[in-house]
């Protein structure tokens, strides 16, 4: 079913997306013939001129063919996508959206390495958006150019999640961070040891309330550091003590900003709040630094914890402490999981990989 109700993209977009899944899960047979305009208004409960525009849409991305007297099919190359026996291509692709993805040039230094030692060719991608992102893979996996991905995303959807799970049916591929509700093999950090961690660091210096700051409900990773972060806190009998904040003033500014926001507009003195954890160190600088214009003494007065890239969180502000991971860490462990897969004789699709976060004081 699709959701009609989604504000952030035309109509025939939707359409055009439920039938590329549909195409990819071969969902129209060996023929890959197409029901024509008529069936498809009723299929989707929507105008001719809807259809028209999502098939024109498949056209130009080169998921069609039409046949004069005969009707619209899916072109061959995207037709038994997982049956055909596939020759070595003796190249590897690290896709990703943007240069800050996936700490891109520390994990580049390793995928480097593996390359060359796997006698193969690298090309790396960088896509302006999720769709031209998600448009290349599957291109080079249905026209057989690449026999391994390292992939960088930030796609939330199940349309991404099912191309994704399509594709690692035919190559290996590893994810360098999580993805919402997924199953594809991912390497990152365990962010449910995470939560763990950030609540037995902050128990130690609290005396009252503690906050944790979180992405709006839904984000996977941030839910896996809540629920952490409670258990933690229930083991050690300290439910009670414990605020959660959902951050949504995600579309109004920066991260930064909108730890500076919360931290602006939030009582402590009435909330008790003596100690935060904000699942993301931009936030947890605006924290800082909003507290520091109230006048409170950081961090005589309230203790706060980040998340996020090591190396980057010591680049910016050396004053907070932080959990995560080094990028440089996260690059070799993606190389030596990545390496097992080229040297097992029959493919398997790999397993997530999560790493035990660190623990950084300053």
């Amino acid at each position: 079913m699709i959701d009609k109700n989604d504000t952030n993209k035309h109509l025939y977009e939707i359409i055009t997306e439920d039938l590329i899944e549909k195409i990819l899960d071969d969902h129209f047979g060996k023929s890959g013939r197409l029901p024509n305009y008529l069936q498809l208004t009723e299929m989707y409960d929507v105008s001719m001129s809807t259809i028209k525009k999502a098939m024109q849409l498949l056209n130009d991305k080169g998921y069609l063919v039409s046949r004069v007297g005969k009707g619209t099919f899916i072109n061959k190359k995207h037709l038994k996508f997982n049956e055909e026996q596939r020759q070595p291509a003796n190249k590897i692709v690290f896709a990703l959206i943007n240069y800050n993805d996936a700490n891109f040039f520390d994990i580049l230094t390793e995928v480097e390495k593996l390359t060359k030692q796997l006698g193969k060719e690298l090309e790396v991608h960088v896509s302006d958006s999720i769709n031209a992102h998600e448009e290349l893979i599957s291109k080079l996996v249905s026209n057989k150019e690449v026999d391994g991905l390292i992939l960088g995303t930030s796609r939330k959807s199940v349309f991404g999640v099912k191309l994704y799970n399509k594709i690692l049916k035919q190559v290996p591929a590893f994810f360098c961070h999580d993805i919402y509700d997924s199953t594809v093999p991912i390497v990152t950090i365990d962010n449910y040891k995470v939560g763990r961690l950030a609540a037995q660091e902050l128990l130690k210096k609290s005396e009252k309330k503690i906050c944790i700051v979180l992405d709006e409900n839904g984000y996977k990773s941030d839910d896996l550091k809540l629920e952490g972060f409670l258990d933690e806190l229930e083991e050690q009998g300290a439910s009670g003590r414990c605020v959660v904040i959902r951050n949504s003033f995600k579309n109004k500014g920066s991260t930064y900003e909108d730890g500076f926001n919360i931290g602006i507009v939030l009582d402590f003195a009435n909330s008790e709040i003596d100690a935060i954890f904000a699942s993301n160190d931009e936030v947890a600088r605006g924290f800082k630094n909003a507290l520091i214009e109230k006048g409170y003494a950081f961090p005589r007065d309230i203790s706060i914890l980040g998340f996020g890239n090591v190396k980057q969180t010591l680049e910016q502000d050396s004053s907070l402490d932080t959990i995560g991971i080094d990028s440089k860490e996260l690059g070799k462990v993606l190389f030596n999981n990545f390496k097992i897969i080229f040297e097992e004789s029959e493919y398997k699709v790999p397993s997530k990989v999560l790493i035990e976060p660190k623990l950084i004081i300053r």
